[in-house]
């Protein structure tokens, strides 16, 4: 067959001369340092991956907080969502801000996080989730926040429980598309 593909051939014999090529054993330093940068990778921190937490929930949250008349920093003075989860009741209403807040969030982290790093947040989603909502009420409370138990309650509950459920949403639909796309 002389129809073959140039790069095919050249490919081949690069293959070929590799494969005919002597083997010599990895050095010992570099076997390791290697193998700790696979470990590392395949296995990330859970402090690593909160910090990446906070750093997205961060800049998605001060986007939200742009929308939400909470603090006064709102666009616009239409409150369309404040409206909508006024609906829902007091408690309702900050449930909805809790998950709209923390679980927003948590859905774009389920897009921005590698798969290794998923993986380690599902083994600790409770802790690493509930941390991160905590941490959000408490920068709210730093900047002067009215706090009411069972509201809090409320909203913390919002944010862990519609965190885990953005979180697992995103996850899901992540995997889906790789499916898809690469099956």
């Amino acid at each position: 067959m002389t129809d073959r593909n140039p790069n095919e051939t050249i490919w081949r014999a690069e293959f070929n001369e590799f494969m005919a090529a002597e083997s010599t054993e990895t050095p010992k330093l570099v076997k390791e340092k290697i193998v700790g940068q696979v470990r590392r990778d395949l296995n990330p921190s859970g402090l690593h991956i909160f910090f990446k937490l906070g750093v997205i929930q961060i800049f998605i949250g001060s986007i939200i907080l742009l929308f939400c008349p909470q603090f006064g920093m709102s666009l616009t003075d239409e409150h369309r969502i404040m409206h909508l989860f006024m609906r829902l009741g007091t408690q309702g209403c900050m449930f909805a801000c809790g998950t709209l807040f923390v679980g927003t969030s948590l859905l774009i982290s389920a897009y921005v996080l590698n798969f290794d790093e998923l993986r380690v947040l599902r083994k600790h989603q409770a802790i690493q989730i509930s941390a991160l909502s905590l941490a959000s009420m408490f920068v709210f409370l730093l900047f002067g926040a009215d706090v009411f138990e069972i509201l809090t309650i409320a909203w913390l509950a919002g944010a862990i429980l519609g965190g885990v459920a953005l979180l697992e949403f995103g996850r899901a639909t992540r995997l889906l598309r790789k499916r898809v796309l690469y099956v």
